[in-house]
């Protein structure tokens, strides 16, 4: 008995001695833990002192850019300045304006690469509707190879030349002269159909007749009896034509090389908007489908054509007159690897609703667009711009594009800087002398926002022309 009683207490030492080896690294995982915990205390109130950093000099940025804009007026020179010999002038031109000549540290607007422009950071969103068994969730797409749409009971489609309302070739308006016809394209707005008839030759300058249909009679909108005509320029063959909006308020769109956009109001008054149609947006084909959304106040052009995806929109200002436009595809689908696409109207819930082709079959989508970011004034600062190894005394910006709410004085400020720091206002078409002159030149466009208006974005596209006068010896200091 008496060995079993010192077996049992070494057996308690044992296990004693063992029980403080575990509370040893217990206590070691412990320390580890708090130590963690307090890098990680240190850690926050660290990237906290760097956010409130970084926010105070975004709110300085902010500061001195409304400070320049709201003094800008106050500040512009009134001498008027001529240059002291034309062979001292030298001019910077860009007409597609490119990333190359900006500088991104300092420009805060959104770049769009497909419709070569500016503006503010579009804000929408998207929530698929469901995905389809059946091709194009039910749709017909309309195409190069047919086209057709139907009206109540009646159907119109086109076939090369000839139209067939209901299977039956339709007799086409007698100045119409089918030898020089090259297509036909139709579509239906508000309850009838609309129908453009393009002529001309290939690789010619060709034609544009546009007609409304109600089943019984074409009544000519444009052709060569009205007061305005639609060109299209040689070269842009195979293009075809889309219709949108209202009988009273016609969006026209040339889907060709040189793609084009025609407002139609009230059937007599043309609008061009084919500025905002970029060429990069067309070089490699587009078949044009129109939508448009009251609440956005906006129009939205699909590319339908297949692997030629895109969703043009275009704003407008708050008279109704568009002055920018947006290529939606990567904010929008990019991320579905679309192969094609189709638009259709929106409703209560969506301002477009897109059918899309991925690799996984056809999808609904709903579009909701909330307009842009535009709680903060933005600017685009421009690279060095001589092209020279003087100094430069003047500029004059002779000729830029620049769409904004009216009057525009109170939307955007010009300015010209050798520094980037000691920017000058300037106005557009007058020369303005450089403060402290150095061998460089920037300029710079400062962006009202628009609290108010969450629809609103100025659009910068270009600065094509910007004269400036160097010195013709180095200035003595």
């Amino acid at each position: 008995m008496e060995i079993f009683g010192v077996d049992d207490r070494k057996r308690r030492k044992i296990k004693k001695r063992k029980g403080g080896k575990v509370r040893t690294s217990q206590k070691i995982i412990i320390g580890v833990f708090l130590l963690f915990v307090l890098f990680l205390i240190i850690l926050y109130f660290h990237s906290q002192k760097v956010i409130e950093s970084i926010l105070n000099e975004e709110q300085i940025f902010q500061r001195e850019k409304v400070e320049q804009f709201e003094t800008a007026r106050e500040r512009i020179s009134q001498d008027n300045y001529e240059p002291s010999s034309p062979r001292l002038i030298r001019t910077f031109g860009d007409s597609f304006t490119g990333l190359s000549t900006i500088d991104r540290d300092l420009t805060d607007m959104y770049w769009d690469s497909q419709v070569s422009a500016f503006l503010f950071p579009p804000r929408i969103s998207m929530k698929k509707i469901r995905d389809c068994s059946e091709s194009a969730c039910g749709y017909h797409i309309q195409d190069e190879n047919w086209q057709g749409f139907c009206n109540h009971e009646n159907c119109l489609e086109s076939h090369g030349k000839e139209l067939f309302i209901d299977g039956e070739e339709l007799q086409l308006p007698e100045e119409i002269n089918q030898e020089n016809l090259i297509s036909i394209s139709l579509g239906g707005v508000s309850g009838d159909w609309y129908l453009g008839f393009i002529f001309g030759e290939n690789n010619q300058d060709q034609n544009a007749w546009i007609y409304r249909f109600d089943g019984q009679d074409f009544y000519p909108l444009i052709n060569n009896e009205t007061n305005f005509d639609f060109n299209i320029k040689e070269g842009s063959v195979n293009g075809n034509l889309s219709f949108g909006g209202t009988w009273d308020d016609l969006y026209i769109v040339y889907g060709g090389y040189f793609g084009q956009i025609k407002r139609l109001k009230h059937e007599s008054q043309l609008i061009d908007l084919s500025d905002f149609f970029s060429l990069r947006l067309t070089i490699r084909g587009f078949f044009p489908k129109i939508q448009t959304s009251p609440k956005s106040q906006a129009v939205y052009i699909c590319n339908t054509k297949n692997n030629r995806v895109n969703i043009l929109k275009l704003w407008q200002d708050r008279e109704g007159q568009e002055i920018g436009a947006v290529d939606l595809r990567s904010l929008a689908i990019s991320d579905l690897s679309p192969q094609r696409i189709d638009c259709l109207p929106g409703d209560e819930n969506f301002d477009l609703k897109i059918l899309v082709n991925t690799r996984a079959g056809w999808q609904k989508w709903g579009l909701i667009d909330n307009g842009f970011n535009n709680k903060i004034i933005r600017q685009v600062v421009s690279k060095d711009i001589n092209s020279t190894n003087k100094k430069v005394r003047s500029a004059l910006i002779s000729s830029y594009l620049i769409h904004s709410e009216k009057p525009w004085d109170d939307t955007f400020q010009l300015f010209f800087s050798s520094e980037k720091e000691d920017f000058t206002p300037v106005l557009p078409g007058n020369w303005y002398e450089i403060n402290s002159p150095g061998k460089n030149l920037y300029w710079r466009v400062i962006f009202k926002n628009d609290i108010d208006n969450p629809y609103y974005s100025p659009w910068l596209d270009n600065f094509s022309v910007i004269n400036y006068e160097i010195f013709e010896e180095e200035k003595e200091e």
